[in-house]
């Protein structure tokens, strides 16, 4: 479930909490409106910036500018201003975007070819399970192939099962189940595979 976000009158923080530091807190952007700004910057930054004839760098980031002017010129969000990118950014419960130096990415999920340039992780800066969701139409497929990135860069693993619960409930079509798979990354990584962190939960 998509949260109203709020912008409190005290601390000027963003927050999901109509109450923030004692006192009612400005109704900033509604959840429609979030979750349909949210989908548009994961449309423009993991697989079609044409849409919005928008240009990326060679790792993925684009002007944080830039991208305000184009959703206004080409989208119906003629409302949408940098504060309201930030607080989609800030408040993203996945991680799903970063920022730096006014320029913003997606953090993983790509099917366009960009160099994120992730840094692999050790054993220790791992979950000790993690997990990956999917629905019983595509078993067959991994027994035969394994985990495969399919249209994206990389395999995404949760670390939450909750999470990989969600993922799952994605691909659910009828006639479907919901399985879980447990990864043990001490032997992805004896196998030759490196992790990486993508967003706050996904690696």
């Amino acid at each position: 479930m998509t949260n109203n976000i709020y912008l409190c009158r005290v601390c000027g923080r963003f927050t999901e909490e109509p109450i923030h530091c004692n006192k009612p807190a400005k109704l900033f952007l509604e959840s429609r409106l979030r979750k349909q700004l949210s989908k548009l910057l994961s449309l423009v930054l993991r697989h079609k910036p044409e849409v919005l004839d928008l240009s990326l760098t060679q790792d993925g980031y684009a002007d944080i500018d830039i991208l305000v002017k184009k959703i206004k010129e080409k989208t119906k969000l003629d409302w949408i201003t940098k504060q309201h990118i930030l607080a989609v950014v800030e408040m993203d419960p996945k991680g799903r975007f970063e920022i730096k130096n006014n320029m913003i990415r997606a953090s993983y999920g790509h099917s366009i070819g960009v160099d994120l340039k992730y840094e692999k992780l050790s054993l220790k800066e791992i979950p000790s399970v993690l997990y990956h969701g999917t629905v019983t139409r595509y078993i067959k497929s991994i027994k035969l192939k394994g985990l495969v990135p399919m249209k994206r860069q990389y395999v995404h693993l949760s670390a939450s099962l909750e999470d990989a619960i969600l993922v799952a409930r994605r691909h659910k079509k009828h006639g479907d189940r919901i399985i879980i798979l447990e990864i043990d990354p001490s032997k992805v990584i004896k196998a030759g595979y490196p992790i990486y962190k993508g967003g706050r939960n996904i690696y």
